[in-house]
């Protein structure tokens, strides 16, 4: 057991070349030591005996064998404190789904993927967010209906999830209908008003509103992929999960969330059969309570509540990317300086050879220099805004008593000019986050039918694609110009031909799908290198790069 958890300890790619997390976690070894259980149980056709198993994890270290799981813990340096379960309730969720619509930090190719994005973090608190499971639900699991009202209103629109994939997908044991109300979606009809003009006849409690045939293979949750120049929705191929986690981590920033919108943080709303799954997982580990208790007075709910849910650690101002002086603090970093010396000297030995067994060790290499500078800087990025309210705290606390205020137009300016909403966002967004104005029942249908013919004029709108390159940032007063690392500094005046993971010439103008063949369009001549691609268009072509 010890050998086998010290050989996982040591690894650092997995079989596809992947780079593994790693061990930070004590409750990491308790994982693996429940699989090694499955496994052993597996090999032998019996169940590990409880004095072998309590000896595998708690052998002492003073004995010989020092062989226990808890030695392998104090040995590594594991940390033994469970993660911190910040809960997010539907008072978070609103204001997050708000963000959604309304920013043009984050753009996409079309407006309809910014749709399915505020219905999953929706429906993803009722069903535990069960990330791949919901992102396999199709239309053909979806059952849409007219419900009467019992208490005499209106019909109420019902969605239910079918219970062959509650059972099947959802893994659970009873047969049952998960239901969402207020939800419809019913291609027979084309818009909002229409359905309003139907009615439940007398004598009966539901009116069924079948689905197309043709349509029962699309996913709720559609990729989105650009077919030749084209944006296109693939309706029977289901959206990634890690597009998914992408999104949500990028708006999780944006909205100013101090750690990522985690896909189960959601489930501090969920039902449990015992208490003990509620207290392990998803009770947030702070205690707000303990004085009143202790005083004998009523609990202050709403402020426990406040102070221990995920809006209590907002701040817009957090930076999301990282400074021309802290991308250099990354570059002076050892282990890609080591990066980058395997990687000139695999392009100087590929120069003088030109073999093509080189070429792709030189692109196997340039991965692995692109995915360390890229964890790198994640992880500098990570440290950044971890310690931002600390360091902030102290600027406001100065400012506020030197008479000062707080002034971010100018950070504001940048935003408004850079992220100008075009005006089909605009309208949306009027339409979506409107007061209701009158107490009548047609009005208030009218403006909810109002704003769902505004969401489907914004599907079809281009937004473009995602932002290419870094927004702008405003300088710092303090900030010091800081040179680029030894290795990157350039010898001579001019060469004949620079490389490309140098100055990033090629990522300005080029997209890495551009630059696969190497080929010249116009000579109609294939090149080995990029290089030699960029030198054949500024001496041909006049073309310099």
């Amino acid at each position: 057991m010890e050998r086998s958890l010290t050989h996982a300890f040591q690894l650092v790619y997995n079989l596809d070349g992947r780079r593994l997390k790693g061990y930070r976690k004590a409750s990491a070894l308790e994982a693996d030591w429940k699989y090694f259980r499955v496994h052993y149980t597996k090999v032998t056709k019996q169940k590990m005996s409880k004095e072998m198993g309590e000896a595998v994890r708690t052998v002492p270290c003073h004995l010989p064998c020092r062989q226990g799981i808890r030695h392998l813990i104090d040995k590594r340096g594991l940390d033994k404190q469970p993660r911190a379960n910040v809960p997010v309730y539907i008072e978070d969720m609103v204001p997050f789904n708000e963000t959604i619509p309304q920013t043009q930090e984050r753009r996409f190719h079309l407006g309809f993927q910014r749709i399915p994005l505020c219905l999953y973090n929706t429906i993803g608190l009722f069903t535990a967010n069960r990330k791949q499971t919901m992102l396999h639900l199709q239309l053909k699991r979806l059952q849409i209906s007219l419900q009467r009202d019992p208490h005499g209103g209106p019909p109420v629109p019902m969605i239910e999830i079918e219970p062959q994939f509650v059972k099947s997908v959802l893994g659970m044991s009873t047969m049952y209908h998960t239901v969402l109300y207020k939800c419809i979606w019913a291609p027979y009809l084309t818009s909002m008003e229409d359905l309003r003009k139907l009615f439940i006849e007398d004598g009966r409690r539901e009116m069924p509103l079948p689905l197309k045939k043709e349509m029962d293979n699309c996913y709720v949750f559609p990729k989105v992929n650009v077919i030749n120049s084209e944006p296109r929705i693939l309706c029977e191929t289901r959206m990634n999960g890690s597009t998914l986690a992408g999104q949500r981590r990028s708006f999780s920033e944006i909205h100013g969330f101090l750690n990522h919108f985690f896909l189960l943080s959601g489930n501090v709303i969920m039902a449990h059969a015992s208490s003990r799954t509620f207290i392990k997982y998803y009770q947030p580990r702070r205690h707000t309570g303990l004085q009143e208790v202790m005083c004998g007075v009523d609990l202050n709910k709403e402020l426990s509540q406040a102070v221990t849910r995920m809006s209590r650690w907002i701040d817009k101002r957090r930076p999301r990317i990282l400074s021309n002086a802290e991308k250099a603090s990354v570059g002076r970093d050892p282990e890609l300086q080591f990066a980058i010396r395997e990687q000139v000297e695999l392009e100087n030995r590929y120069t003088r050879s030109g073999d093509p067994a080189l070429r792709d060790l030189l692109e196997q290499q340039e991965r692995s220099f692109k995915n360390t500078r890229r964890r790198l800087r994640k992880k500098r990025l990570k440290e950044i805004r971890r310690d931002f309210s600390r360091k902030q705290a102290v600027i406001d606390i100065k400012r506020q008593l030197t008479g000062g205020a707080v002034n971010d137009e100018p950070a504001w300016e940048v935003l408004r000019k850079d992220f100008a909403m075009p005006p089909e966002q605009i309208f949306l967004v009027e339409m979506f986050f409107t007061w209701p104005t009158s107490d009548s029942l047609e009005d208030e249908w009218m403006r909810r039918n109002k704003a769902m013919a505004a969401a489907i004029l914004y599907c079809a709108l281009r937004e473009g694609g995602p932002l290419r390159g870094r927004p702008k940032r405003l300088a710092s007063d303090d900030e010091t110009q800081v040179a680029d690392p030894p290795a990157k500094k350039q010898k001579t005046q001019e060469r004949s031909t620079v490389s490309a993971w140098e100055k990033k010439l090629t990522a300005r103008h080029f997209k890495t799908l551009h630059l696969k063949d190497r080929k010249c369009n116009f000579c109609n001549l294939s090149l080995q290198h990029e290089m030699h691609l960029q030198r054949h268009a500024q001496e041909v072509h006049r073309l310099r790069t």
